[in-house]
């Protein structure tokens, strides 16, 4: 679940980047992961998200575009096995995380979708009606940071 919630936030991140395989490597090499059964189990996530392996055994997104709304489901769908969303279902709490936000940006309110990815240190951003994502930075992202534990 870690390593399919770490390639869609790199899908989401990067839309355009053809990085996969070096994200699979070095996450497997960084948790000490059997990378033959991970490859296994990742292709069958990237043909739930829409991948489709070419003749040549690349892996190629098989729409003309990104199916943004359809990768902010499958990533909203993983993120809450996160610590923090354990924690808030866990144990009965009186504030909810919220799901929707309005920001003013350039004079105008925007409603967004909202999700914190708490491994990244990220809140991403959903804009429904552009299909754009926007990440804001919330401390340091590394692993190894306490900030918020």
């Amino acid at each position: 679940r870690e390593m399919y919630l770490h390639i869609l936030w790199n899908i989401l991140k990067y839309p355009n980047k053809q990085a996969l395989y070096n994200c699979l490597f070095s996450k497997c090499h960084t948790l000490n992961a059997n990378l033959e059964q991970i490859i296994i189990d990742m292709e069958i996530y990237l043909q739930i998200i829409g991948f489709k392996k070419g003749n040549d055994d690349n892996w190629y997104y098989q729409y003309d575009h990104i199916q943004m709304l359809y990768l902010w489901t499958c990533y909203q769908a993983v993120i809450i096995y996160q610590t923090m969303y354990c924690y808030k279902n866990a144990f009965i709490c009186r504030i909810g995380i919220p799901e929707r936000v309005c920001i003013l940006s350039n004079g105008k309110w925007k409603d967004y979708w909202i999700l914190f990815d708490y491994q990244h240190r990220t809140i991403m951003l959903f804009d429904e009606n552009k299909s754009k994502i926007k990440l804001l930075q919330v401390g340091n992202p590394n692993k190894s940071s306490l900030e918020f534990n």
